[in-house]
């Protein structure tokens, strides 16, 4: 099997030299018979946020740290009637583009009608989308080295660090919406980050999703006192 894909592989890329050569699982383990012969590693047909995050920190470990891992279609990241007439309605970029991810969409445009409703790209969705897309071209950490200094189910909340060109990314997400049976609160977070695998100095941080300003730290042990919802998305540069 493998050397089918080598074929795959290899054609295509005599054929078009900077093309992406993907082999998706579709939610399925990835298999070894076919890692070796990709460009770019997908999440393959995630169901929510959270699996979003962890493949793509699954892949980095398995490939590389400076991997290239697609996030899959944005959509996919809040999904409902998964078991029935599914309909795809995610807009969480953050879970791609701070575990430094690939970004894509499967918006539709123009106006499809009722198949396509859910990810039919609107003037308001629009708006949306350049915003986060731009911000992954500006910070393309994609092209950075994943640091793994957070592990599940110790660190609350869910960290991950990117390093590129000097500077460190950190992305903290809010354990998983409250319900009270009848109502889903948004996830939420207040309290102390720690900024991990910083050398020693004195450092700036930034909300770089919302150009916000957040102080200094000092490393290491730096610390944050952070409140956010959902996610939280740093840019931390030495001074």
């Amino acid at each position: 099997m493998g050397e089918i894909y080598k074929t795959i592989f290899e054609t295509t890329r005599a054929l078009k030299a900077d093309s992406v050569t993907q082999s998706c699982p579709c939610g399925t383990p990835p298999s070894i018979a076919w890692l070796r012969y990709i460009d770019q590693a997908v999440t393959a047909d995630p169901v929510g946020s959270v699996q979003v995050r962890q493949r793509v920190k699954m892949y980095k470990a398995l490939l590389g740290p400076k991997s290239a891992v697609y996030g899959d279609h944005v959509e996919l990241t809040r999904i409902a009637n998964p078991n029935g007439n599914e309909k795809d309605l995610g807009s969480d970029f953050a879970s791609t583009v701070g575990t430094g991810g690939v970004v894509g969409t499967k918006f539709a445009w123009p106006d499809y009608g009722p198949k396509l409703s859910d990810v039919y790209l609107t003037p308001q969705k629009e708006e949306y989308w350049k915003k986060w897309i731009g911000l992954y071209n500006d910070k393309m950490l994609s092209r950075g080295t994943f640091r793994n200094l957070y592990v599940y189910g110790y660190d609350v909340p869910e960290g991950y660090a990117i390093e590129k060109d000097g500077a460190m990314y950190y992305a903290f997400f809010a354990p998983g919406p409250a319900s009270d049976g009848k109502h889903t609160k948004p996830a939420t977070w207040a309290g102390e980050i720690e900024l991990r695998g910083l050398a020693p100095g004195k450092y700036q941080v930034v909300d770089y999703v919302n150009g916000k300003d957040l102080g200094f730290v000092t490393a290491p042990g730096a610390r944050l006192d952070a409140s956010f919802s959902d996610h939280l998305l740093i840019e931390v540069t030495k001074q």
